[in-house]
Order: C-alpha cells, then sequence, then structure tokens
C-alpha cells in the first residue's frame, strides 16, 4: 500500500523492542516511521517487566503521515499506579496504549493573489458656467463642476493650472481681461489661480481612494465700475492629479 502512494497506520502490541531487527525492517528506507521516538522523553514506555520500563506497544506511519503528527504519548493508566486488589473480577490491564494525533485535512497550503496596477484617474462633469455677468453691478458669480477621482498611491494632489499666456490666471474676452483672477476650492477656502502659470493645489489625498467625488468651487469676482466688453469672457483650465508617493 505504501507503494502505492496510500497513507498506512500500524499500531498495537508489537511484543518487540523500539530497536529491534523486526522493528527495523518496518522502518527501513523510511517505508514507515516509528513514532516512538515523538513521545515525550522519559515518558516513551509501554510495559513493566520485573520493574524495569520498556516499550513494546508502537505506532508506525507512512511518510505522508509524518508531517501531519502534531502529538504523540503513551497514557500511563497502568504502569504508573500499583497493581489493584480485584475482588470484582476486573483485574487490570498491562500495557500503556499509545496515542498519536494525526491531522487529516488542511496539509497543502495554496497562495491566493490579485494585482492592483498603478492608477491615477481624474474626470470632470462639464463646463462650469458662471451666468451672465451685469455691469455696474458688484458681484461674485459662482459655478460648480465634480471631479471623479481614483487613486491607488498612498497619497495624491489635485490641482489647477492656466496654462494660458494670456492674462495667466484671469478670463478673457478676445484682448480683454477681468481685473481679478478666478478663484476655486474643493472642500477649502477659495484661492485665485496663480498669475505665474504654476499649480493651484484644490485637494490632497491621504489615502487610497475609488470614484471620490470631490466638488469644484468657481468664483469669479466683477467690481461695479469694472468696465465689460459684449461677448463671451472664458478660459481652459487644466485639472491633474499626481503623486510622489506610487
Amino acid at each position: 500500500m505504501v507503494a502505492a502512494g496510500k497513507n498506512v497506520i500500524t499500531s498495537g502490541d508489537l511484543n518487540d523492542f523500539e530497536f529491534s531487527d523486526s522493528l527495523a525492517s518496518l522502518t527501513q528506507g523510511g517505508t514507515l516511521t516509528n513514532l516512538w521516538s515523538k513521545a515525550p522523553a522519559g515518558l516513551a514506555y509501554s510495559y513493566k517487566f520485573n520493574g524495569h520500563l520498556q516499550t513494546l506497544d508502537h505506532i508506525l506511519v507512512s511518510s505522508g503521515l509524518t508531517s501531519r503528527v502534531t502529538d504523540m504519548r503513551y497514557v500511563h493508566f497502568d504502569n504508573d499506579y500499583y497493581e489493584r486488589a480485584t475482588p470484582d473480577g476486573t483485574g487490570i490491564s498491562d500495557h500503556d496504549p499509545p496515542l498519536a494525533t494525526i491531522q487529516l485535512n488542511g496539509g497543502v497550503n495554496g497562495d491566493v493573489t490579485g494585482s492592483v496596477p498603478a492608477t491615477l484617474s481624474l474626470s470632470l462633469s462639464g463646463t462650469v458656467n458662471l451666468g451672465a455677468f451685469q455691469p455696474g453691478v458688484g458681484k461674485d458669480y459662482d459655478g460648480t463642476t465634480t471631479a471623479s477621482v481614483t487613486s491607488t498611491a498612498e497619497t495624491a494632489d489635485l490641482s489647477v493650472i492656466d496654462a494660458s499666456s494670456t492674462s495667466t490666471g484671469k478670463l478673457v474676452n478676445g484682448t480683454r481681461a477681468l481685473a481679478s483672477p478666478l478663484q476655486l476650492n474643493a472642500g477649502g477656502p477659495f484661492a485665485p489661480l496663480h498669475t505665474d502659470g504654476t499649480p493651484l493645489l484644490l485637494k490632497h489625498y491621504g489615502d487610497v481612494v475609488s470614484n471620490d467625488a470631490t466638488s469644484i468651487a468657481v468664483r469669479q469676482h466683477i467690481d461695479a465700475n469694472e468696465g465689460l466688453r459684449t461677448g463671451t469672457y472664458g478660459k481652459t483650465l487644466t485639472f491633474s492629479l499626481s503623486t510622489t508617493q506610487p
């Protein structure tokens, strides 16, 4: 059976010592392993003869079970006690049985893995319309857009920049520009677009996020005495999601 790859357990009163030739023939070449050596030191005995402790009872297992043995011991309920009188006729046994605990389930570990590609994803819900500017009226004009953010990095920064070299940071209508820079925020206080072409930080992400909907508010201030030209004021802004800790 061992040659066929089967697990084998041989156990009982084999009436021979652990070092005997007969047991050696069973363990030769690793065919079977005698679990006697796995019993706690000094407690590996199963029989007492003329006051001498001996081992005549054994458990042998094939190699497929050796690594699954979690405990081996002899249960000493005979040889550690004086022989009792038996007026009731029950008497006592003269052998202590070997007891092995073998884990039959589990056995082989199997890894399960899944990988996440480096991802920085940013999209906007649409154009921000600030409405109609009213000449002669001092007012703040507000609009919003929503940024959908996905980042697998430990940290990420959402920023905006006006890459235009014409009246950088300000809305323009042809050759005319509004006096005040455009202001933006993403949950914090409004801040003006940088007029030197450097990025304005809108929001810092301190952890990974998936499909985070971040509202971006846009504000344009116009003074009451500011001259306005007929037409549409506008600018194309560039929003970016970046990280230094992928």
